[in-house]
């Protein structure tokens, strides 16, 4: 999932709740905060703008009530 100067973090939820997206670098530092707050049940986006990131490796973890996910971002120019 290589990307360049923004990418979209696509999710799915099976019921309306609080969700949190962070995307951290490789070192666990906290990058940025994309949502915290509620949103209903279905398919979501969340675009990441990260144009004046390094090149590298992020990842972002997206937890909401009982369950959390993390995934690998790689941002190449």
């Amino acid at each position: 999932n290589p990307f360049r100067s923004y990418t979209r973090v696509a999710f799915a939820l099976p019921r309306s709740g609080q969700v949190r997206l962070v995307v951290y670098d490789a070192l666990g530092r906290e990058i940025r905060e994309l949502h915290d707050g509620n949103l209903s049940a279905g398919r979501h986006e969340i675009e990441f703008r990260a144009g004046h990131l390094a090149n590298g490796i992020y990842f972002y973890r997206l937890e909401t009530a009982g369950s959390s996910f993390v995934g690998k971002m790689i941002r190449i120019e």
